[in-house]
């Protein structure tokens, strides 16, 4: 890669470090905080969820569509950057319930378009090798290094300031501050960044080895490529060009394809329907076992002990999905990406099993902690699979971001009826019985996952 190429790679993935200080980290906090501190109940708090996941429902399909037609996606990590600001302005000025709310619905933003624009972008930089062999896992390593961070710092200074905790969010305006800086220091979009790669289109390459080379109209070989450096491997011709050794010309982009043409084709459209249902199925489960395993643990204990026992939970889960994230780099091709979300949902009914079990005969903290082993690897599976499955099943149709965005949609769904029925069911069947629920609503993922294809990186 070209030096400004190499800077831009190096920025965007700090812009990811900083960034997970807030929604990775500090957003954390906040569900306890509301719960544990202020005395909501979590039936209440899931409503400040809820609104986030509305606004990721409405605008995530939208805006990933937004991403593959623009040209200018640093506009995006601007305004990712001004919700941050507002978001800290409201979180250390007021604890009402409207503005909390709208702080929510604020963070479904930063949400929606954190991921999408920054994965768009290495895509662009790095090419389909390296994004699948190295960076879109990198890109994740790096969120986790920044939250555990986060998560660390945040525990220690809120436990020094002890009951004051809505000094803590202070750091939101000074994240912001960071992020429009970063964002600044970026090169020039139109030279480091291929638009139509980060989008899902190949170069088609029409070629023929000059040893070969004698008249026009002879067959021409075509091959496609995603790779940054495709253009300089072979002699590149138009198919009705008079072709000389050596000659070189311009790379054709793949033709962009129609939802309905995506969708149409028989294996494409299957994987990428049930691809949906896998991540709506999951995360119906998922997303809501953190939050009420902070507040379960949270009211148990004496208010001071509250955010350092919750800090200690997340810097485990942050720590493993490193080590998940670490492990699974470069070796997806080997373990198969299908099989990849067989273990990712495997780890989630491992780790419901497990808190459910403990849950039923004992409160002490170590035993409740030893459970959390369980909680970051099969998160950090799902998140990397949505990424490199989205974009296998996108290859030529320069719809890449467009389908993780539906992908995320259905995630989206299934994330805030998870938070909402989390919080019903704590409240009416009590915690225990509510991890029991949620385990054997697990069967619904491993049979959708039964639909998608085995893609490869040859595959499409």
């Amino acid at each position: 890669m070209t030096p400004s190429k190499s800077l831009m790679g190096g920025l965007i993935k700090l812009f990811i470090f900083i960034e997970a200080f807030t929604s990775k980290g500090l957003n954390h906090f906040n569900n306890v905080y509301f719960v544990a501190i202020l005395g909501w109940s979590p039936f209440k708090a899931s409503w400040i969820w809820f609104a986030r996941d509305c606004v990721r429902f409405l605008f995530q399909t939208l805006l990933s569509a937004h991403i593959d037609r623009t040209k200018n996606k640093k506009l995006i990590l601007y305004a990712i950057a001004l919700q941050k600001l507002a978001a800290g302005i409201i979180m250390v000025t007021t604890t009402n319930f409207v503005l909390q709310v709208v702080k929510g619905a604020s963070d479904g933003f930063t949400t929606v378009a954190i991921w999408p624009c920054v994965t768009a972008m290495t895509l662009g930089v790095v090419g389909k090798t390296r994004f699948h062999k190295k960076h879109a896992a990198l890109n994740l390593m790096v969120q986790y290094v920044g939250t555990f961070l986060s998560v660390l710092v945040f525990g220690l200074v809120a436990f020094a300031i002890y009951p004051k905790l809505q000094n803590i969010f202070y750091q939101n305006i000074v994240i912001a501050v960071l992020l429009f800086i970063v964002t600044f220091s970026m090169p020039d979009e139109d030279e480091t960044v291929d638009h139509q790669r980060a989008r899902g289109r190949s170069l088609r390459n029409l070629v023929h080895e000059s040893s070969f080379v004698k008249k026009s109209g002879e067959f021409l070989m075509a091959y496609e490529s995603d790779d940054e450096d495709a253009e300089g491997e072979k002699l590149v011709v138009k198919d009705d060009e008079n072709v000389l050794d050596n000659s070189t010309t311009s790379a054709k982009y793949t033709e962009k394809m129609t939802v309905r043409q995506m969708y149409s084709d028989p294996g494409r459209g299957r994987s990428l329907i049930f691809l949906s249902l896998v991540y709506f199925s999951f995360h119906l489960v998922n997303a809501t076992v953190l939050p009420l395993y902070g507040q379960y643990i949270g009211l148990r204990v004496s208010d001071s002990n509250t955010l350092p026992i919750f800090t200690a939970l997340l810097l485990v889960v942050k720590f493993n999905s490193f080590v998940t994230t670490w492990a699974l780099k470069g070796r997806l091709e080997k373990l198969g990406y299908r099989n990849a979300l067989f273990l990712g949902c495997f780890f989630l009914v491992a780790r419901l099993v497990a808190v459910a079990l403990v849950t039923s005969f004992t409160d002490n903290l170590w035993a409740l902690g030893a459970t959390t082993v369980l909680h970051g690897p099969g998160d950090a599976i799902m998140h990397l699979m949505k990424a490199l499955y989205s974009h296998l099943l996108s290859r030529k149709t320069g719809r890449y971001n467009l389908n993780m965005g539906i992908v995320s949609t259905f995630e989206t769904v299934g994330s805030a009826l998870s938070i909402l029925v989390g919080g019903v069911l704590a409240t009416e069947v009590g915690y225990n019985n509510t991890f029991i629920i949620l385990a054997v609503t697990m069967i619904f993922p491993f049979i959708f996952i039964f639909g998608v294809d085995n893609v490869t990186l040859r595959k499409w």
